[in-house]
């Protein structure tokens, strides 16, 4: 569930784990998206310790 000043929805989130998996370099997905790398490899770590769900 996203907060309403939230920059990502799901999907969002899930397009950013998808293009990990292209091998998109995690700089290249934050420039588009329009968010901060930080924020991209937190949604990445999340994805791959908690799958799906998280």
């Amino acid at each position: 569930m996203s907060h309403r000043n939230a920059r990502l929805t799901f999907y969002g989130r899930r397009l950013i784990v998808d293009c990990h998996r292209d091998g998109w370099k995690q700089a290249h997905i934050a420039a588009a998206m329009g968010v901060s790398r930080k924020c991209v490899k937190t949604w990445i770590d999340r994805y791959q310790a908690e799958g799906e769900g998280g």
